[in-house]
């Protein structure tokens, strides 16, 4: 993936995020169950300290209930999607003229087929650690993806910014991230 500059709208975009989360105070699993229709649906946030075993813990209520992308190969992404975000757990679920995917009970990922597919769009999933995110890469190269930035830091957003990035068919830039937060420098 080409190097940002420090004026890129998404950089800047995701130091703040990040930012804002380390002050904020976080919402627990719990209370998230009692407010989300659809459970624990929250991603990550940008923690202090964020471990696979405390990866639940330590969520923020999510904001996108779902996403839908208009594709133009429906069963090569189809395929992807379900080989690409295997490494959470995923499922797929038919919708008849679409189909969801997501850990069960957030299958908050929509593809439908017709018409051109959707304006190539950024999708960044929250990962609990590198692990998934070398499996979410290699998954996704597998099911025909195209490399856009093999795993690792990206120090322009923040010290322990582990990311890997592919291009799904239809071009929109798919990502896997690590929110890192034992890694200082």
């Amino acid at each position: 993936m080409a190097d940002h500059a420090d004026d890129d709208p998404h950089v800047l975009g995701v130091r703040r995020f990040c930012e804002l989360l380390s002050t904020e105070p976080r919402v627990s699993a719990t209370a998230i169950q009692t407010v989300s229709s659809k459970g624990t649906t929250a991603s990550p946030s940008c923690s202090s300290r964020q471990t696979p075993s405390d990866y639940g813990a330590r969520v923020r209520a999510a904001f996108i209930d779902h996403v839908t992308l208009t594709v133009r190969d429906y069963e090569a992404s189809r395929r992807f999607y379900r080989a690409a975000l295997a490494p959470w757990s995923s499922r797929e679920v038919d919708y008849g003229d679409a189909a969801g995917f997501g850990p069960e009970g957030s299958e908050d990922l929509v593809i439908a087929p017709g018409g051109p597919p959707s304006a190539p769009v950024h999708l960044a999933f929250a990962a609990p650690d590198r692990a998934t995110v070398d499996a979410f890469h290699e998954a996704a190269l597998g099911a025909g993806g195209r490399d856009n930035g093999v795993p690792g830091l990206r120090s322009r957003y923040h010290p322990g910014y582990y990311a890997a990035y592919v291009l799904d068919p239809d071009g929109n830039n798919v990502e896997a991230v690590f929110h890192d937060r034992s890694v200082t420098s």
